[in-house]
């Protein structure tokens, strides 16, 4: 497929009620997919039917945010029925039919950028034989029998527009698996650890900084719910002579300040026994109710914008103030990390003062600026 040029689209997906409703409906459902990637045709050298209705199952459990599923579902909807009309369609496929040699890319912020990934995973299938992420024939938004411009399928020559999305402060409202399928084909964590940089991912993804809302979403509030349960019926049935931590804790040091080996020790088994509990370890039958929690996480391959590192950061300014003539004024200096395990790297929330102030639009927009 020959380079296409981008034509973003981008703007307010949602207006502050719509926001509102589409957070409320936080569950994660599931989403029948094809697997990535698809089963290769029967026939040598031929790349997968993007046509075919046989690849609409998946045997890989994707589950996304029913909020954001529902909204992007609406933006894409076409039916006459509706009371309310999609505000993207019909501006969408007009500008696609004047635009017929460029590639599609949606991009957004926070809610914005989760209904840009939902609406690409809507739009998008996977064509092996350009290695490219297209939109697919039956979206309804190119006509099928379009002469080729640029993309061309290899058994006919049909257009095949280009797909992405470009997010940033990406909620974490897919599972690790869908988001995985996202960041096909230049995952990270793809052969030797290194994306292909000749390959385009469905998603990019940028966090910046300490933003909360890359890393705490309702799963993260459900999980820890579930602890502070766990802590409650822990500290009812496994007190050890009605103590709790806090007074255990006081026993222990009193213990080891007057050399009782014994009763330190028991108070060690008793606070371990009292934490396996309260981390649901000592119920049989605890790992499994474990594993039915959903991770989420951001879509898409993650790039992250932080600080850089002292060492480094004195390095950059030796070179600004040489090359530039810096006058030595101390501005932050920015870099782009690649993320190579979202999950984990989501996983928890940073409890730092500037969690909220990281979302704002207007500080990616002058970090991105300043690299």
């Amino acid at each position: 497929m020959r380079p296409s040029r981008p034509l973003f689209c981008s703007g307010r997906w949602a207006d502050a009620a719509s926001c509102s409703r589409t957070d409320l409906d936080s569950s994660l459902v599931s989403l029948d997919l094809p697997d990535i990637p698809p089963t290769t045709s029967s026939e040598p050298g031929l790349a997968p039917d993007l046509d075919s209705t046989t690849t609409t199952t998946t045997s890989t459990l994707y589950r996304i945010h029913a909020g954001i599923l529902s909204a992007a579902e609406h933006l894409l909807s076409s039916s006459p029925s509706s009371t309310t009309p999609s505000p993207l369609l019909p501006s969408l496929r007009a500008t696609l039919a004047a635009h017929p040699r460029y590639a599609l890319v949606l991009t957004g912020h926070s809610l914005g950028a989760a209904l840009a990934s939902t609406v690409a995973l809507l739009l998008g299938t996977w064509d092996a034989e350009s290695r490219a992420w297209v939109v697919r024939p039956d979206a309804g938004l190119d006509d099928e029998g379009a002469a080729a411009h640029g993309g061309v399928d290899a058994r006919a020559s049909v257009w095949r527009r280009p797909l992405r999305a470009v997010c940033f402060a990406h909620p974490t409202t897919l599972n690790a698996p869908l988001a995985a399928r996202c960041a096909y084909p230049s995952s990270p964590t793809e052969g030797a650890g290194l994306a292909r940089t000749d390959d385009v991912p469905l998603v990019i993804n940028v966090s910046l900084g300490a933003d909360v809302i890359c890393r705490m979403g309702i799963p993260h509030v459900r999980d820890v719910r579930r602890v502070v349960g766990r802590l409650d019926r822990a500290r009812r049935a496994a007190g050890r002579d009605g103590q709790g931590v806090l007074a255990s804790w006081r026993a222990w040091r009193r213990a080891t300040s007057s050399g009782d080996e014994d009763e330190a020790r028991k108070l060690e088994e008793w606070a371990w026994s009292a934490r396996a509990a309260a981390e649901g370890w000592a119920r049989e039958g605890a790992a499994c109710e474990e594993d039915e929690v959903q991770a989420a996480v951001p879509a898409g391959r993650a790039y992250h914008l932080d600080r850089l590192p002292l060492a480094l950061e004195q390095q950059r300014r030796e070179e600004l103030r040489s090359e530039e003539g810096d006058d030595g004024d101390e501005h932050e200096l920015w870099g782009l990390y690649e993320v190579g395990e979202p999950r984990r790297f989501f996983q928890l929330p940073l409890l730092r003062s500037d969690l909220l102030a990281h979302h704002m639009p207007q500080l990616y927009g002058d970090v991105c600026d300043s690299l």
